[in-house]
């Protein structure tokens, strides 16, 4: 009797057709797969403090310490996830480095435009949504030398559920959380989706340096606009009805009386 087939989804991705493709790529590569690793976020901050070269990608099968923002754990199994986190020596100072966190929403948006269509919402700042249940989060960190924006570099990871079996994360993870597989409903392909992500990256990396935000279509794919929404910060709570975000990446909120009242920062919640 012949051993049993690992099935195709649980595979290591194809590092050679990542590498052949991304050849074509302007501002991919150089590419590093490792089988596992604590954080390729940290990792990559560390090669860049190194030298490694602008569009550098660090890809990891398995994550053991994966980082989200404000010191959250993010949760991946082998040769189930996309993650991944990328290096852009972009010439920005400090107030202008947080926009490149939206280019990654973006990027990853268009790629799985064709997939989950206008059911994948962007949730500000840095996560993506399938009917308001997380599928992804970003986590963008820079480093600005000062007066020195030669050598400014930021480095944006993702961490995306593909294949991931919601019944083996703990609660209350499995009941917030989703996948692309089971919103299709079938097992995914992770190089194909890597490779869009990737693709799309290369067109965003571009936009990067200018600073801004391209709002309207960030806008356009966001969660719970014109909704009555709730911003958790250290020492208070902002309320009201989401307009959408600026181009410098803070958020929008019309408050009771018809102000508008700009957030930079906090958890946003859909109840007020």
């Amino acid at each position: 009797m012949s051993p049993a087939r690992t099935p195709s989804h649980l595979l290591p991705l194809d590092v050679d057709r990542l590498r052949r493709v991304c050849m074509t790529l302007r501002n991919i590569g150089p590419i590093e797969v490792v089988e596992e690793t604590e954080s390729t976020h940290a990792d990559l901050m560390t090669m860049a403090a190194n030298g490694a070269e602008d569009g550098t990608v660090l890809i990891a099968e398995n994550q053991t310490n994966g980082r989200g923002r404000s010191g959250r754990v993010w949760i991946s199994q082998q040769y189930t996830d996309v993650i991944i986190s990328y290096l852009a020596r972009v010439p920005l100072p400090a107030d202008r480095m947080p926009t490149v966190n939206f280019h990654m929403g973006l990027a990853v948006s268009d790629a799985l435009q064709q997939l989950c269509g206008n059911n994948l919402k962007l949730k500000w700042p840095n996560d993506l949504l399938i009917y308001d249940k997380k599928v992804g989060g970003i986590l963008a960190e820079s480093h600005v030398p000062p007066g020195n924006l030669a050598n400014a570099y930021a480095v944006i990871s993702l961490g995306l559920n593909v294949n991931t079996e919601l019944a083996d994360l703990p609660a209350p993870v499995n009941e917030e959380a989703t996948t692309i597989a089971t919103y299709m409903k079938r097992p995914m392909d992770r190089t194909a989706i890597l490779l869009k992500i990737l693709d799309a990256l290369d067109f965003y990396r571009t936009e990067m340096v200018h600073g801004e935000v391209p709002a309207e279509r960030w806008n356009s794919r966001a969660a719970w606009v014109g909704e009555t929404v709730t911003v958790n910060q250290e020492r208070k709570k902002v309320s009201g009805k989401l307009r959408g975000i600026r181009q410098d990446g803070a958020l929008e909120l019309i408050g009771d009386s018809g102000q508008i009242v700009a957030v930079t920062h906090g958890d946003l919640l859909r109840r007020a």
